[in-house]
């Protein structure tokens, strides 16, 4: 069964919709969880929140990456380590469910205010999720909120 579609676009997820009646679309499965994964928000410990901030995030810890934590951060070298290990953090269900062989996750920064990621997912040799993996095998999706490049192989 299909999940609901996303699109990405203005640095936001939204669901697609059939232009000809308005009905929902059904998307990639394995793009929509990524995406749900990569950009709903975690429950951060207090330890890691700065003394103002609000614990936004999903009640279970189980869903979301903790990369909201980074938007009032500066763009150093430790924050982005922080950011890489987030990225891993959120994603590693595929490999624990081995849906994923492995995932690779790279960053940099650009004028000392932006972090980019590029995250490259290497299917695993499960028959069971090839379908997961049928209409995007050397895909790439570019999502502009910061930068994130996620590349499937």
């Amino acid at each position: 069964m299909a999940d609901v579609g996303l699109i990405w676009q203005d640095g936001w997820a939204d669901i697609l919709l059939n232009e000809s009646n308005n009905d929902l679309q059904t998307g990639k499965d394995l793009k929509t969880a990524i995406l749900v994964s990569l950009f709903s928000d975690s429950r951060a410990n207090p330890e890691e929140l700065l003394l103002d901030e609000d614990p936004r995030g999903w009640w279970s810890r189980d869903l979301g990456s903790l990369l909201w934590l980074l938007a009032r951060q500066k763009a150093t070298l430790q924050n982005l380590e922080k950011g890489i290990q987030y990225i891993k953090d959120a994603l590693n269900w595929l490999i624990v469910q081995n849906i994923a062989k492995s995932i690779d996750v790279t960053g940099t920064i650009e004028n000392r205010s932006k972090f980019n990621f590029i995250i490259t997912i290497k299917k695993s040799n499960d028959y069971r999720f090839q379908y997961l993996w049928e209409n995007i095998n050397s895909d790439s999706y570019k999502f502009d909120r910061s930068e994130y490049l996620i590349l499937f192989q």
